[in-house]
């Protein structure tokens, strides 16, 4: 498994620890099986999918709406910058998340 992956798993859980938050949250707001999450997070058995980064990016970013809308709107604006630069960070969308 690489480093980038563990420490992109230990942010997430971290980020979700301080929001107090878990993954049965985190399961509801991406429609991710909680088995799946737990596979990924705790047992460490696979790695996510582009496709269950996305559904993170998207409960991330709804979650932020709703905490601050102000910290969202930079977030968007953050986002269209790096797309319309073609900013392509192997771990940006990881670092993104939570």
């Amino acid at each position: 498994m690489m480093e980038a992956e563990k420490d992109y798993r230990h942010d997430i859980m971290e980020s979700l620890e301080k929001a107090d938050r878990n993954l049965n949250w985190l399961s509801k707001k991406t429609s991710i099986p909680y088995s799946t999450l737990y596979s990924i997070f705790v047992h460490k058995i696979y790695n996510l999918t582009e496709e269950q980064k996305e559904l993170l990016e998207e409960a991330r970013l709804a979650q932020l709406m709703a905490d601050d809308p102000v910290a969202y709107e930079q977030a968007m604006i953050d986002a269209q910058m790096r797309g319309e630069n073609g900013e392509q960070d192997a771990g940006g969308a990881e670092q993104a998340l939570f």
